[in-house]
C-alpha cells in the first residue's frame, strides 16, 4: 500500500496511528522521504486534511485512520468530501477477519458496525480480505475515487491483513490526478447548446467546484470572452476567472454579492458549468425562473435537471466538454443592439451597486469589520498563496470580499456539508499542497476555532508557515443573529478567549488585534516570522455576510411557498 501510494506521487498521508495500523507507518517510514506521514491530532481534522490537499493539488489526497473511534471521527470530514465530489482515499483499519461474532458491542476491542456509518458519507467501501489481491484492490479503490464524479472512498483492511504476508502480485500502475478520465458531452447535446448560446441576448455563465476540479480555466474564459458573457460562481467555484477581469460578476447567492445576484436574474439563457444549483447559490432553489433558458454542463448525469428541468443537458468533464462547445459555437447570432448594457457593462454596473451596499452598512465601535480583515488579506497575500476559509460566515466573507489574483486553485472553503471545524486541519492540507514558498492562510471563526486551534501544534511541529486569523465575537454569530430577532438568545454566545496565548503555548506565533491596531502590519509581521501564526482579530458581533433574497428570487419563492431558510 505505502509502496503503491508512493510510486503513484503521493507525498503525504494524514492521519492517527492505532495498534491495527502500524503496518502502514511502517511501510511509510522505510520510503521515506518519497511518502510521508503527518501526524495529526484527531482524524477528524486528517480527513480535513486530505480534502484540502485534493483541492488545491489535484491530486488524490490520503487520510488513515484506526478501526472503531478513529472511524467515527473521519465522518464529518468524508461528509463533506462526498457532498463537494473531492477525491479523497480514507485507509481504515478493522477487527480480524475470524473476528466477526465478536464485533457486537465490542466485544472485539474496538469493534462496532464501522462500514454501516462510513457508507453514508463515501462513494465506496472497498475491502481488503486476501492478501493476495491487495494490489489490484488498493487500484479499485483509488480509481473509484477519481474517476466519473470524484469522492471518497473507503479502503478497510482488517488487522490480520494489515499485518499479514503479501505474496508476489502484479502491481497496476495508478494516476492520482482527478478526474481520471474527461469524457465529452454527446455532439447533438452540444449542438443544441451553441445554438442557444448563439441567440441569447444575455448569456451568463454559472461556474462551481466541478469546472475548478476539471481546471477548465482557460475554457471558461475564453466561452466568457466569446460570448461577452458575465461569470458567476458558487462559493466553491470561485477562482475559475481572476477577480478583476472585466466579466467576473462575482459569487452568486446568499454568501455572494447583490451585483452577482442581479446578473444572475438579468439573463436569459444560463449555462451552468460543474454546478449542483444547490439551496445557497439559488436562494432556496428560486433560479432558474420559468422565462429562463437552463442548459447544464455536469459529469454526474444524475446531476442534470436534479433542481431544475434543463433546456439541454450536457454529461462530460468540464474542460473537455466547454473545449468542444467553444468549436462548435462559433460566433453569437444576437445582434449587437440586443446586447447593448449586457456583458462587461452588466458586470459594472453590478460592481458599482456592490460598492453602494458595503458602504452603506457601518461595523459597531470597538470591532473589526471583517470586510476589513480580508481587504488586509488582499493586500498581503500573493498570487501563489491560497485562502482556506471555515464554514459558516468566514466562508460568507471570503467568497464575497477576497480577491483572486488569478484563476487557480487558491481559494478553499467546505460548501459540501459546511460543518463548521473544517479549516485547521484543511489549512495544513492546502499548505502541503502548495509550491515552496508559497503560503496558506486561513480565515475562522471563533465558533469553528474551537473545533480544531489544536491543530496548531501539527503546524507547529512540521513548521508550517500557515497564518490563521480568527474573527473573535464570542459568539457563534450565524446562530445568534437569527436569535437576537427571536428576543431569544440561549446557546449562541461564548465567554471572553485568548487564542493567541493559546497558540504560543503551542509554540506558534500569536498575536491579538484590536481595533486600533495595524491589521496590515500585524499580517505582515505574522508572515515574516516564517512560523505558524494565530492573529485573534476583536470582530464584529453585528455584521453578517448573509445577503437578502433580490426581488426576483423573493417573487419565486412566494410563487411556491418556499422560505429562505438561510435569511430565517
Amino acid at each position: 500500500l505505502a509502496g503503491m501510494l508512493a510510486e503513484a506521487g503521493v507525498r503525504y498521508v494524514f492521519g492517527v496511528p492505532g495498534g491495527q495500523t502500524r503496518p502502514l507507518y511502517d511501510g511509510i517510514e522505510d520510503r521515506r522521504p518519497r511518502i510521508d506521514h503527518v501526524l495529526m491530532r484527531d482524524e477528524r481534522s486528517a480527513a480535513c486534511a486530505a480534502d484540502a490537499y485534493a483541492r488545491i493539488s489535484g491530486s488524490l489526497g490520503v487520510c488513515d485512520a484506526t478501526v472503531g473511534p478513529g472511524a467515527t471521527n473521519l465522518v464529518s470530514g468524508l461528509a463533506e468530501a462526498l457532498n463537494a465530489s473531492v477525491a479523497v482515499l480514507a485507509i481504515v483499519a478493522d477487527i480480524p477477519r475470524g473476528w466477526e461474532h465478536l464485533r457486537p458491542y465490542g466485544n472485539a476491542s474496538q469493534g462496532y458496525a464501522q462500514a454501516a456509518s462510513l457508507a453514508p458519507v463515501s462513494k465506496a467501501i472497498v475491502r481488503i480480505d486476501d492478501p493476495a489481491t491487495a494490489a489490484a484492490t488498493i487500484a479499485r479503490a483509488v480509481q473509484t475515487a477519481t474517476s466519473g464524479r470524484p469522492g471518497p472512498v473507503v479502503l478497510e483492511i482488517p488487522d490480520d491483513v494489515f499485518a499479514g504476508v503479501v505474496p508476489m502480485q502484479d502491481v497496476p500502475q495508478l494516476s492520482m490526478a482527478w478526474p481520471s478520465q474527461r469524457p465529452v458531452a454527446a455532439r447533438a447535446s452540444i449542438e443544441r447548446a451553441s445554438a442557444k448560446l448563439r441567440v441569447a441576448a444575455r448569456p451568463l455563465l454559472l461556474v462551481g467546484s466541478g469546472a475548478t476540479c476539471s481546471g477548465a480555466w482557460s475554457e471558461v474564459m475564453a466561452l466568457a470572452e466569446q460570448l461577452d458573457a458575465p461569470v458567476l460562481t458558487s462559493i466553491t467555484g470561485k477562482g475559475i476567472i481572476a477577480d478583476e477581469h472585466p466579466l467576473a460578476g462575482g459569487v452568486a447567492g446568499v454568501f455572494g454579492t447583490t451585483g452577482a445576484n442581479e446578473l444572475l436574474g438579468a439573463a436569459d439563457v444560463v449555462l451552468s458549468v460543474g454546478c449542483k444549483l444547490g439551496q445557497l447559490t439559488t436562494f432556496s432553489w428560486s433560479f432558474p425562473r420559468a422565462e429562463q433558458t437552463l442548459i447544464q454542463l455536469d459529469i454526474d448525469p444524475e446531476e442534470i435537471g436534479r433542481v431544475a428541468p434543463a433546456a439541454v443537458g450536457l454529461v462530460g468533464d468540464a474542460r473537455a466538454t466547454l473545449a468542444a462547445l467553444l468549436v462548435t459555437l462559433g460566433a453569437p447570432a444576437a445582434s449587437s443592439a440586443a446586447r447593448v448594457g449586457w456583458g462587461r457593462d452588466a458586470v459594472a454596473n453590478a460592481r458599482r451597486g456592490w460598492e453602494a451596499f458595503i458602504a452603506a452598512h457601518v461595523v459597531e465601535a470597538g470591532a473589526w469589520d471583517p470586510r476589513a480583515v480580508v481587504e488586509a488579506l488582499n493586500a498581503v497575500m500573493r498570487p501563489d498563496d491560497a485562502l482556506v476559509c471555515d464554514a459558516s460566515l468566514a466562508s460568507g466573507w471570503g467568497a464575497a470580499y477576497f480577491q483572486t489574483q488569478e484563476p487557480g486553485r487558491r481559494f478553499v472553503a467546505p460548501r459540501g456539508l459546511a460543518g463548521i471545524g473544517w479549516g485547521g486541519g484543511a489549512a495544513i492540507g492546502a499548505q502541503a499542497a502548495l509550491p515552496a514558498g508559497a503560503r496558506a492562510w486561513c480565515l475562522v471563526g471563533d465558533g469553528a476555532w474551537g473545533y480544531a486551534l489544536q491543530e496548531v501544534e501539527t503546524a507547529v511541529r512540521r513548521e508550517l508557515p500557515i497564518v490563521y486569523v480568527v474573527l473573535n465575537n464570542s459568539l457563534l454569530a450565524w446562530i445568534h443573529h437569527g436569535r437576537v430577532k427571536s428576543g431569544k438568545t440561549l446557546c449562541s454566545a461564548f465567554g471572553e478567549s485568548d487564542y493567541a496565548m493559546a497558540a504560543r503555548a503551542f509554540g506558534a506565533y500569536g498575536v491579538r488585534v484590536g481595533p486600533d491596531d495595524d491589521l496590515t502590519a500585524a499580517l505582515r509581521a505574522a508572515a515574516a516570522s516564517g512560523r505558524c501564526s494565530v492573529l485573534d482579530v476583536r470582530s464584529s458581533q453585528v455584521l453578517s455576510p448573509v445577503l437578502d433574497a433580490p426581488d426576483w428570487a423573493r417573487e419565486a419563492q412566494q410563487a411556491v411557498g418556499v422560505r429562505d431558510a438561510y435569511r430565517e
